[in-house]
């Protein structure tokens, strides 16, 4: 009978240990869980500040701008893999000022280079200043500056509306708090 006590007692000592070594290691996974959702609450939140910061600033543009679009694009990534990190900031940068600015001119230029050489090949005539005649339209011209200053407004805003919102979010809430816990505790 003191043989079975003492066993008893030993076994109790051990489950003593074991209910404490599990409350410290979920004590631990909840610490660790909370620290890493807050960790990435706060790079994604700087990411649009920097991002939004960078499309706003006139100094660099239009690179500048599309870089801020990408890192935007990367703050607010929600995807699993590389290849869905790539189409999205891929797709951010594709409607920035330097695509709109500079890639597509360029373009457009070299375009209407290969059309000259083409029309000069098969006998079209230009005038020699190298252009078509094409009437300035003034009413067109204007109707195309308004649309650029919209779109160049509506980006700004954007933008700006993108800083206030990341600084307004600087916290974690206790909801994504708790419910990143709760993921951290079922994969386990």
């Amino acid at each position: 009978m003191k043989e079975l006590a003492e066993e008893e007692a030993e076994l109790s000592v051990k489950i003593k240990q074991f209910v404490n070594d599990i409350g410290l290691l979920e004590r631990e996974l909840r610490r660790a869980a909370i620290e890493r959702k807050q960790s990435e609450h706060m790079f994604r939140t700087a990411g649009k500040i920097l991002g939004g910061v960078a499309q706003i600033i006139p100094v660099g543009q239009p690179a500048l701008g599309a870089a801020g679009q990408g890192l935007s694009a990367f703050a607010n990534w929600e995807g699993e893999g590389p290849f869905d990190a790539i189409t999205t900031i891929g797709a951010a940068v594709w409607d920035s000022k330097l695509v709109e600015d500079v890639v597509l001119p360029k373009a457009k230029e070299r375009a209407g280079k290969l059309r000259t050489s083409l029309e000069t090949t098969i006998g079209y005539e230009r005038k020699s200043n190298g252009s078509v005649d094409a009437p300035f339209d003034k009413e067109l011209a204007k109707t195309q500056l308004s649309a650029k200053v919209k779109t160049h407004i509506a980006r700004q805003s954007e933008a700006k509306n993108q800083v206030i919102s990341a600084l307004g979010n600087l916290s974690v809430s206790k909801e994504e708090l708790e419910a990143a816990v709760a993921k951290a505790i079922a994969d386990c």
